[in-house]
């Protein structure tokens, strides 16, 4: 049975040594095809809930929730998502896309803020995509999620869901 302290005193190394491993960039090219990733993923994701004979995804960047290629957020190279920003406070719509450096924490998401007013951000998401070369269904599937936080962003702010009370004792 051989020790690392062992083999760190043969090669006269200190017991507190760091070793460094960088990984190289990978680019969407040089990974798995899209294909394999969801014939692999498709049945046995961690995010997948099953309810009523209906297969939902709750994964980042998916923007319906269907568990299909066309929206997973794990298979396709080019992702989108809009999501409220955490915190009490200020909270706004925000549009997430997979960047392209997939090995830096950094560049794992490109994040662009939104603001409430519905124009100005249906025109930003539209240009943003549309730059980024995204599918045109994808831009129009963006503005409907957006919708929708936007209107679930203005209920919490003006004071949440009425809370359903119980009957009132007979008396």
């Amino acid at each position: 049975m051989c020790h690392w302290w062992a083999v760190a005193s043969r090669f006269r190394l200190s017991s507190h040594f760091r070793i460094s491993s960088s990984q190289p960039e990978i680019s969407s090219d040089e990974m798995a095809s899209p294909d394999l990733v969801w014939l692999c993923v498709r049945n046995s994701s961690s995010f997948i809930k099953k309810s009523n004979g209906i297969t939902l995804t709750n994964e980042p960047g998916n923007l319906t929730g269907e568990n299909s290629f066309k929206y997973s957020g794990l298979a396709n190279n080019k992702t989108v998502d809009v999501v409220p920003t955490k915190g009490k406070k200020n909270t706004r719509p925000v549009l997430v896309k997979k960047a392209k450096k997939l090995r830096s924490v950094e560049g794992r998401k490109c994040t662009t803020y939104l603001n409430i007013d519905l124009t100005q951000s249906s025109k930003r998401i539209s240009t943003q995509l549309q730059k980024g070369n995204y599918r045109p269904d994808l831009i129009a599937d963006a503005e409907k999620k957006y919708l929708k936080v936007r209107g679930d962003i203005s209920k919490t702010a003006a004071g949440g869901r009425p809370v359903k009370k119980g009957r009132k004792p007979r008396t």
